[in-house]
This record gives structure tokens, sequence and C-alpha cells, in this order.
């Protein structure tokens, strides 16, 4: 009778003659000393329409490390967010069952809209420049043309969510800026949030370090914030900043007041002064919209011109009627802006 017998990955036939004992079957895939199994790595992706908070769908994601996997359950009636990407790279950084976060639209949500950007500064009364952006309704787009020698008043403004207030795919927006002193460091409270992606770190100087970064979908407490350049960085660690653009910021700079004018305060007609809800205000008229004092009276001469966007400072109730101040000694009532 033939006898087949496996050595090796070769195949030999022969005669059994008598009682001859089988050899055992090596194969060379089975010598654990000559190869090496890839980390495996598994993460959820969890998608969110609007708020983080309001998460509408899941993914889980696996594979080897350092492998870039396509997504492939972005929740039904939903598609992902402008400029959010359509694979996720695993990363050694990544813990086991990390979550990523990404923005998803509605389909039937994706109408074209452009934002047009009035940088104003709260301290000289002005706009010192404009920037429109485009992208579909709902999407966070970056802003990239921030006039130079100005630096965003509040970080979170570097993006702003795409909206449509008046129906027609097109809005105006403020977005508030304050003078920048290049190189100087100053006092920052707050936290940034790195995106899907390591984040890379820079000096003092604005000097890529090369031999760290941040991970993935990580917070980290800031302390500092430095301008150079006309770029924004934030404080990590020591001499370690990022970018204001690679991360998203919550915080504020420190001992910072915005409401310096002293016009208010002293008319009993006026109630509830604070700090406004809201940094901007557009009036809803064709019209030019009227302008009243702190103590409610018309101011003759002066309005706003209509469908144009106004920086704000503070709230009142004056004479029952909320209103918003939009410069020294002039208000506007709620009723007349959104």
């Amino acid at each position: 009778m033939k006898k087949s017998i496996i050595v090796s990955g070769l195949l030999f036939s022969g005669m059994m003659l008598g009682s001859v004992a089988t050899p055992a079957v090596v194969n060379a895939a089975d010598d654990a000393t000559t190869t090496s199994e890839t980390e495996q790595k598994t993460i959820t992706v969890r998608y969110y329409l609007g708020s983080p908070l309001n998460t509408v769908g899941t993914e889980t994601v696996s594979g080897g490390v350092g492998t870039t996997q396509t997504l492939k359950k972005i929740p039904d009636g939903y598609k992902l967010a402008p400029n959010v990407s359509s694979s996720v790279k695993l990363e050694s950084s990544m813990g086991d069952n990390s979550n990523v976060v990404l923005a998803v639209v509605k389909s039937t949500d994706a109408k074209s809209i452009t934002a047009n950007v009035s940088y104003f500064d709260n301290a000289a009364q002005k706009s010192v420049g404009t920037e429109s952006v485009t992208g579909e309704l709902g999407a966070s787009v970056k802003l990239n043309d921030i006039p130079k020698g100005y630096s965003l008043k509040n970080a979170s403004d570097s993006s702003i969510t795409l909206v449509d207030p008046n129906g027609n795919g097109s809005y105006s927006r403020i977005v508030l800026v304050q003078s920048a002193v290049d190189g100087v460091v100053t006092s920052y409270k707050g936290v940034a949030t790195t995106g899907s992606v390591n984040t890379s770190l820079y000096d003092q100087k604005g000097n890529l370090i090369r031999s760290r970064a941040l991970g993935a979908n990580t917070p980290w407490s800031v302390d500092k914030k430095l301008v150079l350049d006309g770029v924004t960085y934030y404080r990590v660690a020591t001499n370690e900043f990022v970018k204001a653009s690679d991360v998203s910021i919550t915080g504020s700079d420190a001992n910072t007041n915005t409401n310096t004018d002293t016009d208010d305060g002293t008319i009993s007609s006026a109630t509830n002064i604070q700090k406004a809800d809201r940094v901007a205000v557009t009036t809803t008229s064709d019209a030019p919209t009227y302008l009243y004092t702190i103590d409610g009276a018309m101011i003759k001469g002066r309005a706003l011109g209509g469908h144009t966007p106004w920086a704000v400072f503070k709230m009142a109730t004056i004479n029952g009627v909320k209103m918003y101040k939009v410069a020294t000694y002039e208000w506007v009532k709620a009723s007349d802006v959104e």
C-alpha cells in the first residue's frame, strides 16, 4: 500500500513495508520563532449630530496597530460631516476600547451655506477684517483669514458651525478679535482636546518638537497662551505648546473683562444689567433698526442697518423690555434682532 508523508512542506510517495512508524508532520509555518504577530486594537467609533452628547450610532473597528480602517457603519440617514475622514488609523497610544467621536449630518441637510464673517475689535469698536467660508449645513469649518496683528478673543471661534438663520443659504457672523502682542505668553486657563490623530508639539519659538506628540482624542490642561507670527498656541507642559488650529479649546483668558465701559449702572429704569447671553446679534428688519439710551429714550439720527451683525457686550431690562448693548450709550431691543 502507498503512504504519503509530508515533511517540511514536501510530499513523498512510496511503498510501506511491514510496520513502519509514520514520521511526524512538520510545517515550517508552525515555527513560532520565525514569525511575530501584529498587536491588535479594538476601538469604538461614536457618531454624533450637533452636540457630542447626541449620539446617533456606534461602530466597532478592529485591526492591527498602524493600520487604517475604513468606516462601514455610518448610521442610516446620516453622512460624515465635511472635513471628517471616512477612515481611522489604529494607533498604539489608543487604549483598549477607546472611543473616537465623529460628527455627522443628516443626509437631507446637505445644503451649501456661506457665512460672512466680520472680525470685530471690541477695544477699538470697529471691524478689522472679513472672511467668507462655505460648507454644508451643520458643518464645522475653520477660519483661516484672521487679520494680521490680531488673535481670536475666544479660542473656540477658530471653527464655526454653519447655520441657516435666514433660510437663504447665507448669513452674517461676528467673531471677536484682539490685538496680538507677538511672542508674548499670557495666562490662560482651559483644556485643549486633540482630534482623531496624534497632535504635534512646538517650543516657545515655534519649532516643531520631533520626539514628542499628544495622543489622539485626549484632553490636556492649558495654563498659557502664545501668539507667534500670527499663530496662536497653548501650553500643555513646560516649553511644549500646541497650535490652536490642531485642538479644540475650552476656557478663557485670565482676568479678562470685556465690559470696561461704565455708562450704565446708575439709571433706575435699567435692571438686571449683566454680561450678554451671546456675543453678537443681527438686525432682522429690512429698514434701519432704532437705538435707545440706557433709560429707554430713542436715539434720533442713529440706527443700525438692515440685516447687519453687531457685537454685544451687556444685556439689561429697560422699562420692562430686554435690550442688548451694541455700543457706549447705545442699546437695541432684543425683539429687533436675532
